[in-house]
């Protein structure tokens, strides 16, 4: 079975490491925590892909606006 993709926009809160949660900062406010991370791919300035133990997450860094 293959896991689900989701596409997100934001930036990460923390660095990430196999074997723990990420943490993202979505553009909308909202923070975003994964299940463990099992495997970081296609690295880039503008984003990474993060494979997680339930789903695979095609992140692409936003600058994220601080709540008022």
């Amino acid at each position: 079975m293959s896991k689900p993709v989701k596409e997100i926009k934001g930036s990460l809160s923390y660095q990430l490491e196999r074997g723990f949660r990420a943490f993202v900062r979505e553009t909308n406010g909202d923070t975003l925590m994964t299940s463990q991370v099992v495997d970081i791919r296609n690295e880039t300035t503008e984003g990474v892909e993060i494979e997680t133990q339930n789903t695979i997450y095609k992140l692409t860094y936003a600058t994220v606006q601080a709540a008022a």
